[in-house]
């Protein structure tokens, strides 16, 4: 409670909290209660992924709502869903519940992710009692005879639909995009078997797709007054691309699939209402002040996108495919997408393998942002895009170490030699104003490599070293 507390005080948003997640399954009602509490004090928002999102939705669902009443807590509850068949038919009833509880001067809301197919991980297929204790004992217990059974027995027994979960990442050589009924007929077990199989040979670390979600919540959902849009997604590194792992095609096509399908086909909400429920609603939700609207002093973030033609190409077997009909996208006030092209100004690629673990540096250019990697650095980099860069460096410098190189010296010398206790501390490289050309290598979001001459005349710009 402390710790929720201080992170309040040093300016969190609130708390996040995943109750169907082996190590938070154990916190009690009672617990996340007063985590509520501590929340609330600090005026903050607690977004809470349901504990059971099948049979027992309507408890989970109440849990929250108690929670909320309880300690006065504003609740955004994380993808809301009700997964198999079995379920459906409790989603109209946690919505009529949560409605209920908003009638009733709780703030709650949720987010919702529009796909029926749900990206997870396959040991939340297991029963609890096997996914006790992390997962060393999971594992062990399923290389236990006796254990094995048991679990094999008890999945046999949930009738689940196999061929209705992707493999998206596992160690099994050939299984990323096949349904768990094709890796098991080639490998000539039960699906079941085939489960288990899967976790050990990754050491329990698999990602699925599973097709287990009602179309009909979904439209409900998402035109749902006291719902937002949410991509559950991830970033996409030209790394990830490369090593042959999928990623769910809500990560790179989301909002387009939503205006596109709900929006402009099934017509479940209004074009203004769309556009509010993936800006503006989210942002205030949240806390995000200055985002979200186009008005005076936001911040602005716009994207240009033809209504007629907007809609995702990602697909399950395929989802590193960009969506189309966007034109351009500016991200505070800089182009990043012009007639669909990125124009690599203020767009963040991974960071680089750094020399020195548990630390990162961002760096940060007046004119134009790049993403670089300089024969003469030995730190890793990543870009960070300072709008003022006067006053941000001046907020980065309060308590932190600051060592001035000039634009001379770093033509000569590179950059200055790092002390050795950095890894102690938080260090600012600021250049004063001053002549600078160099000739930087980088990588755009397709992996393709590159060269850039930045130069210029820079002020107050700074290479920041953090801890991770």
């Amino acid at each position: 409670l402390s710790l929720i507390a201080a992170g309040m005080q040093e300016g969190a948003f609130g708390l996040s909290a995943g109750l169907v997640y082996g190590h938070e399954a154990a916190a009690t009602p009672e617990e996340f209660a007063a985590f509520a509490k501590a929340i609330a004090r600090g005026k903050g928002v607690l977004k809470a992924h349901l504990r059971n999102e099948g049979q027992n939705l309507v408890p989970a669902m109440n849990e929250i709502i108690q929670a909320g009443r309880e300690s006065k807590a504003h609740i955004i509850i994380s993808h809301f869903k009700a997964i198999g068949r079995t379920s459906w038919p409790l989603f109209r009833k946690a919505l009529e519940m949560m409605e209920h509880a908003s009638e009733g001067g709780i703030s709650i809301h949720f987010d919702i992710s529009p796909y029926q197919r749900t990206g997870s991980f396959l040991y939340l297929l297991l029963p609890a009692w096997a996914r006790e204790g992390g997962f060393a004992a999971m594992l062990k217990r399923i290389q236990d005879p006796p254990n094995r059974t048991a679990i094999i027995e008890e999945l046999k027994g949930q009738t689940l639909h196999y061929e209705r979960y992707i493999i998206a990442n596992a160690a099994t050589p050939n299984a990323n995009g096949r349904t768990i009924t094709e890796v098991a007929a080639h490998s000539g077990a039960s699906p079941e078997e085939t489960v288990l199989d899967l976790l050990s040979a990754s050491e329990g670390r698999v990602t699925v797709f599973g097709k287990t979600l009602s179309f009909k919540n979904i439209l409900a959902g998402v035109a749902h007054p006291l719902g937002v849009i949410a991509s559950d997604g991830s970033g996409v590194s030209p790394e990830l691309i490369a090593s042959g792992s999928l990623v769910h095609p809500r990560s790179t096509g989301t909002f387009p699939h939503f205006l596109h399908r709900f929006v402009k086909e099934k017509e479940a909400v209004s074009w203004e209402e769309g556009i509010r429920k993936i800006t503006s609603f989210p942002a205030e939700l949240v806390g995000f002040r200055g985002r979200g609207r186009i008005v005076p002093k936001f911040a602005a973030d716009i994207v240009v996108f033809d209504p007629e033609n907007i809609r995702e190409r990602s697909t399950y077997q395929n989802p590193f495919v960009h969506s189309t009909g966007i034109d351009a996208v500016i991200v505070n006030g800089k182009v990043a997408i012009e007639a669909g092209q990125l124009t690599g100004t203020g767009v963040i690629i991974p960071e680089f393998t750094s020399r020195y673990p548990g630390i990162k540096l961002a760096l940060s250019l007046s004119d134009r942002t790049v993403n670089v990697l300089d024969e003469g650095f030995d730190l890793a980099i990543q870009i960070a895009q300072l709008e003022d860069s006067s006053l941000a460096a001046r907020k980065l410098a309060p308590n932190r170490r600051v060592v001035c190189a000039s634009p001379a010296y770093l033509r000569t010398h590179g950059t200055p030699r790092v002390p050795e206790d950095l890894t102690a501390h938080n260090c600012i490289i600021s250049m004063p104003h001053g002549d600078f050309s160099s000739t930087w290598e980088y990588r755009d979001a397709r992996g393709n490599p590159g060269t850039v001459r930045v130069t210029g005349k820079f002020a107050c710009d700074s290479w920041e070293v953090m801890r991770e």
